[in-house]
């Protein structure tokens, strides 16, 4: 179940969730840019490049959601 605000916006298992997005995006949210500039340099190498920094806001995206 997804809940927006408190208002459920879809409803199922992660895995049917999951297959009706497609691509999965993870953000990860750092105390500042500095660490969110560390963890992209050590998470790009291992999401195969699949990463990209926001600010302090690091977005990885997997092309298999289903396999996370």
């Amino acid at each position: 179940m997804v809940v927006d605000r408190g208002k459920v916006i879809a409803d199922g298992t992660p895995a049917a969730l999951k297959s009706r997005l497609g691509n999965t995006v993870t953000e990860l949210g750092m105390g500042d840019v500095q660490e969110a500039a560390r963890a992209e340099g050590l998470v790009s190498a291992l999401a195969g490049g699949r990463s990209e920094r926001d600010g302090a806001t690091l977005r990885i995206t997997s092309e298999d959601g289903r396999g996370c």
